[in-house]
């Protein structure tokens, strides 16, 4: 027996309409895109929410300031070390969660205010700011495949300083890898968790990040 209700309605997070102004800023000495042994990275992204159709009806001008900072060194010829810190705030009264900052998973290119937190599923931490840092420690055990560890440390909250007391309600997680460059891009599988609440993930990609 099949029941259809043609009464049944889509549901909407957001369905609005935005105007933005948009500015962006990169520098990158990385001497590969991907497992890089070397160079500096910087980014940094400022878009302001001008106006909006308001599809949930409480919509106010606001603005979201992200940065990225990166630098890998290898010591010994195969042993590197990667630092990333990045953080992103909120300027203004943003009644929509969409445009929270969603951290959680696995991913080189994740779109809008989607950012990367090993441990956690995609969009499991969200909040107006954050804070991230994360390192990597790489070996490269022959040419071109490496195994890896990872820990990423990070707080969400719309106020990051909380009165100095910055590692207070800190997110963390951890991640081991294996991965390797190959013609169709880098390969790799990574297995990570969080003491945090007992969580564990694995993630597998195959190719280049789009």
């Amino acid at each position: 027996e099949e029941i259809v209700d043609d009464n049944l309605e889509k549901i909407y997070f957001d369905k609005s309409n935005y105007f933005n102004l948009f500015g962006k800023a990169t520098f990158d000495s990385y001497d590969t895109n991907y497992f890089p042994k070397k160079g500096f990275y910087f980014n940094t992204d400022y878009i302001v929410y001008l106006v909006s159709s308001n599809f949930n009806g409480n919509f106010s001008s606001f603005s979201q300031l992200y940065g990225r900072i990166g630098i890998a060194q290898t010591f010994l010829s195969k042993l590197t070390l990667h630092l990333i810190s990045e953080a992103g705030i909120t300027i203004g009264d943003n009644g929509n969660e969409v445009h929270d900052y969603h951290l959680g998973g696995n991913n080189e290119n994740f779109i809008n205010t989607f950012v990367p937190f090993y441990g956690y599923d995609v969009a499991d931490l969200n909040e107006t700011a954050f804070l991230r840092t994360e390192l990597t420690v790489r070996y490269e055990l022959f040419k071109n495949n490496f195994l890896s560890f990872t820990g990423n440390f990070g707080r969400l909250n719309d106020d990051l300083w909380n009165n100095g007391n910055i590692f207070e309600d800190t997110a963390s997680g951890y991640a081991v890898g294996y991965g390797l460059k190959s013609f169709i891009g880098p390969i790799e599988v990574k297995y990570s968790w969080t003491p945090d609440n007992k969580s564990d993930y694995w993630y597998f990609n195959v190719g280049f990040w789009f």
